[in-house]
């Protein structure tokens, strides 16, 4: 019996090491079926609402009336355009992509860490990548953050085989993933800027003139393919003291790693830790095979390149929050990872190592992805107040009759070209002054206003508008979040 258990094991072994891509497969499913349940449980929040309108529209409206005029790239927009074609508008539909990003993004980190290590590693950083609370929340986004990782590490798998095993194809498929990247968010530049780095550093070490000679030509092709499209990224460029992205900070900077890693003190422990693999690599790095050392400086320089690169860029340029270089997040999962193999440790120690980091990650992890606003509850206690012969409902700021519909009136979200028109035949108008909750209250003549206020209306000196409800008529009941979606009903005399 124990001999068939290990001609099991053996096979299965096998199997993993033989071909990796069915392991990546396998995978795959594992992080569909790991990531779905909570997928369209939780609310949506203002942005989301914005992609879900936006990927209705056609492509040419997308582009002109939105892209253009905002700093959002097009791909992620054009393929989820697509996509809802496919399988429909709702908040689950939309979300499933990001799942599916997800998904693959870890598929392909399995076999990337395949290549880089052993079979433990790649097992190892696979369960680490599932536990990781960033990645369950950005699966459960409908934006393109998801998109970006899957991207990111495709093009870090080819980059590093263009550089150890340099071929044409290698080359061109890291162009068009590189490409995407820049097409799918704009600060992915970080990530082409440190690839260049490792290139360079390649070249030097290895004198391997045909892996440089692919890598530049392979990114000619992206700088002519982008170029067309740099007046728009930079006709969007933010201005500082004219956009709501702060000065970069001290404090962001540490937020970034204190909520990748669950924790100020863990967070300590860990840098900690690679702090002494730094070290270890600066006294023994010579002694390594070349490519274990230009994979311990590309997943390093992955790791940290893009974060800190954009920290110094948003003194400058109102650009620095967490999540616009979320991608280098899966850089840090594998330096992590790969900085504990090769640590002069017993492989016990790192098997505990290795154990204790995914228990934790599991332990902590929060299936159920909350976001910035709460706009189903909300919408749930509007058609509680709602009578449309007496009651009239103000929803500030003008924008948010995209979050407010999805649960108002999902089917006329989805085939009503001019929701706020729709919305005033029932009574419900949306504005962001006092003059306008004015022109409501006269022009409805109601018994009744129920009043929504998203959590960003934030006035030093009070909310105008509950200011002059408060003088017009009595408080009677009230949602009150102030992080979430706050909803007052008012009786007037």
């Amino acid at each position: 019996m124990k001999r068939a258990e290990k001609d099991v094991r053996d096979y299965v072994f096998h199997i993993l090491l033989s071909k990796p891509w069915l392991g990546a497969g396998l995978l795959v499913l594992v992080n569909l079926l790991f990531r779905l349940p909570e997928t369209g449980t939780p609310s949506i929040w203002l942005d989301e609402a914005q992609t879900m309108y936006q990927v209705q529209r056609d492509i040419a409206s997308i582009l002109e009336d939105y892209v253009k005029q905002q700093q959002n790239a097009p791909l992620y927009f054009i393929l989820v355009h697509v996509w809802v074609k496919l399988f429909g508008v709702s908040v689950f539909a939309v979300r499933l992509f990001s799942v599916l990003c997800m998904a693959l993004a870890g598929g392909v980190l399995y076999v990337f860490a395949r290549r880089l290590h052993s079979l433990g590693f790649a097992l190892g950083v696979s369960l680490l990548f599932l536990g990781v609370n960033d990645f369950m929340f950005f699966a459960h986004e409908a934006r393109g953050y998801a998109c970006i990782g899957f991207e990111a590490v495709l093009s870090y798998f080819f980059f590093y085989q263009l550089l150890t095993r340099p071929k044409w194809t290698y080359a061109l498929a890291l162009g068009l993933a590189n490409l995407a990247l820049l097409y799918t968010h704009y600060l992915t530049v970080y990530l082409l800027l440190a690839q260049g780095v490792v290139t360079i550093y390649w070249w030097l070490l290895a004198k391997d003139r045909k892996s440089f000679k692919l890598y530049v030509l392979a990114h000619v092709g992206v700088v002519l393919l982008f170029l067309p499209w740099l007046s728009v990224v930079m006709s969007v460029m933010p201005e500082k003291g004219n956009f709501w992205i702060p000065e970069s900070s001290w404090g962001q900077l540490q937020n970034v790693y204190y909520y990748l890693i669950k924790g100020r003190h863990r967070t300590y422990w860990v840098f900690g830790f690679l702090a002494l693999s730094v070290l270890w690599w600066l006294w023994k790095g010579r002694t390594k095979a070349p490519e274990e050392r230009l994979a311990y400086t590309m997943l390093f320089l992955w790791a940290f390149f893009p974060v800190l690169t954009n920290y110094f860029v948003g003194f400058k340029v109102p650009v620095f929050l967490a999540k616009y270089t979320f991608y280098a997040s899966m850089g840090f999962l594998m330096f992590f990872a790969y900085s504990m193999m090769s640590m002069p440790l017993p492989r016990w120690v790192i098997a505990l190592l290795f154990g204790c980091c995914i228990f934790y990650n599991f332990k902590s992890l929060h299936f159920y992805s909350a976001k910035e606003e709460d706009w189903k509850s909300a919408i749930e206690y509007v058609k509680e107040k709602h009578q449309p012969s007496e009651t009239l409902v103000f929803a500030q700021r003008s924008y948010v009759y995209k979050a407010f519909y999805v649960y108002y009136d999902p089917i006329a979200f989805a085939s009503t070209p001019n929701i706020p028109h729709h919305a005033r035949s029932k009574q419900i108008f949306f504005g962001d002054s006092v003059s306008e909750m004015e022109k409501a209250i006269e022009e409805v003549q109601p018994k009744r206003v129920v009043y929504l206020r998203s959590h960003w209306i934030r006035e030093p000196e009070g909310d105008p508008i509950e200011n002059y409800l408060k003088g017009q008529g009595e408080l009677v009941s009230q949602l009150e979040d102030p992080t979430k979606v706050e909803v007052f009903e008012y009786v007037l005399p």
